[in-house]
């Protein structure tokens, strides 16, 4: 006799907490200037998520980031 067991997961959904966007700085790092949007900060309010972003948002390098862009 094979015994088998019913598995319930958990999936409820999660909460997203806070939506954090920047736009790119250019910044010295080992001598060189490099441009970064790495500092994000939270915004209120909706924000309209597209393809590539964030409105408000920016990426400092789009060829690594985004092959395509």
């Amino acid at each position: 006799m094979i015994r088998t067991e019913l598995v319930i997961m958990d999936r409820r959904a999660g909460s997203l907490l806070s939506v954090n966007v920047g736009l790119p700085q250019d910044v010295t790092w080992h001598g060189r200037t490099v441009r970064t949007a790495v500092w994000k900060k939270p915004v209120a309010g909706p924000r309209m998520v597209r393809r590539l972003n964030i409105d408000g948002d920016g990426q400092g390098d789009l060829v690594s980031r985004f092959g395509d862009a």
